[in-house]
């Protein structure tokens, strides 16, 4: 009687219209969400020197990234919270570590995925598997090594100066970590770890991590007391002399005050 009552004609239309904006609906509620999930991770990004706090950013980065998991935008922050969450990890944690660097690699792959055109999934990608293929380890997969190659050439092709050049970051860590027998996959030598950190800190001068690079670019190719001044150089600085990177400033003094000591106590 109900079924017989109804105006089939009419009500066909609407039903289609309904169904359509349900989607949208929804894509509305999750980017809302992710809106305001965002928020909170940045308040916290902005406390990443304090492990807890990174901890709960990178959970808060988990979250968005399920939310809307079609935005290249939270994979690629998704891969820079593991990276940087697994670098305050004691580096005894070498599992867990390099547990964190092969999900960031992963989320990378996926922002690359949803955004090719975009730099930041292949460096995030190239940064997290750095790591990840190199420490607590004697042999390093070439696959590997020739995939990071890879990514390199991605970035520079996209925008050399992505993250103010830090992909030569990338290739000098890739350098100083790889044993000296393995180092012909890359076709470098090792003073061309200074190279790189001298290449993007001309361009981004007061970075602390830039220095502490090249600090250890320094020391391995036996100039110690070169790599003595350039942690000074970061000891010396302010770290909160520029903002945004006032966090990380503070935790890569932290590591140049240790690395002194192990110079100086190395004459």
């Amino acid at each position: 009687m109900l079924l017989s009552s109804l105006n089939f004609g009419a009500a066909v239309p609407l039903l289609l219209l309904a169904l359509a904006a349900a989607p949208s609906a929804i894509a509305a509620d999750q980017a809302s969400e992710a809106t305001r999930l965002e928020a909170e991770a940045e308040t916290l990004w902005n406390r990443r020197d304090e492990p807890a706090s990174m901890r709960s950013a990178l959970d808060l980065q988990e979250r968005i990234a399920a939310v809307v998991p079609r935005d290249a935008r939270a994979q690629a922050n998704l891969a820079r919270a593991y990276w940087w969450y697994a670098h305050l990890l004691p580096a005894a944690n070498v599992a867990e570590r390099r547990e964190l660097y092969r999900q960031g690699a992963g989320a990378a792959r996926r922002a690359q995925a949803l955004a090719p055109a975009e730099p930041s999934g292949y460096f995030w990608e190239a940064a997290n598997l750095v790591e990840a293929i190199t420490i607590g380890r004697r042999f390093v997969p070439p696959d590997d090594v020739f995939r990071i190659r890879k990514l390199v050439g991605e970035v520079n092709a996209r925008n050399a100066w992505y993250q103010h050049g830090s992909i030569r970051y990338v290739e000098a860590v890739l350098i100083l970590r790889l044993p000296a027998p393995e180092r012909w996959m890359i076709g470098r030598r090792l003073s061309s770890a200074v190279d790189l950190a001298m290449g993007a800190l001309g361009f981004e001068n007061n970075c602390f991590y830039g220095h502490w690079v090249l600090a250890q670019a320094l020391a391995a190719t036996g100039r110690r007391r070169a790599a003595i001044v350039q942690l000074d150089s970061i000891i010396d600085g302010n770290p909160e002399g520029f903002l945004p990177d006032a966090p990380e400033n503070r935790v890569v003094r932290k590591w140049a005050i240790t690395y002194r000591e192990e110079l100086a106590a190395a004459r």
